[in-house]
């Protein structure tokens, strides 16, 4: 389904798409993860990166195992952003994957699903998607 997205994409202009990322970078970025009492990024995520170590297209960034420099602007990793949200007992239970305009797209470990929350607030806003059963509710 990931790479089924990513090829009806790519015909749209703006998209910015990297290389992907090795296994071995996976597995690095998983027992970083774990090393800081997270767990290993959920699994349809690693195939992602596996397409494409990151994208970024109109207002949405998807981060992945590496930071990449452009002139002007710094596009994080996973593991970079992690390290920032360490001390906030909020990302305690989920990580930073990206940003869609004014919301960060985080996956909760707890409830295993992705969400995005408001940038200011930290409410959880709009849509949960559920790992499980792969089912979008809106909130």
């Amino acid at each position: 389904m990931v790479k089924q997205i990513l090829q009806n994409l790519n015909n749209h202009p703006g998209l910015i798409l990297f290389n992907p990322a090795s296994n071995n970078d996976i597995v690095k970025l998983n027992h970083f993860l774990t090393d800081y009492k997270a767990l290993d990024l959920p699994e349809d995520y690693q195939d992602f990166l596996r397409l494409t170590d990151g994208l970024i297209f109109n207002d949405l960034e998807l981060y992945g195992c590496h930071c990449r420099a452009r002139p002007g602007y710094e596009f994080p990793s996973i593991e970079f952003i992690y390290k920032l949200t360490l001390d906030n007992s909020f990302f305690r239970n989920n990580i930073i994957l990206g940003l869609l305009s004014e919301e960060i797209v985080v996956y909760n470990y707890t409830n295993s699903f992705y969400s995005l929350i408001d940038r200011v607030t930290l409410d959880l806003s709009l849509i949960h998607i559920s790992e499980p059963t792969r089912q979008a509710e809106i909130s």
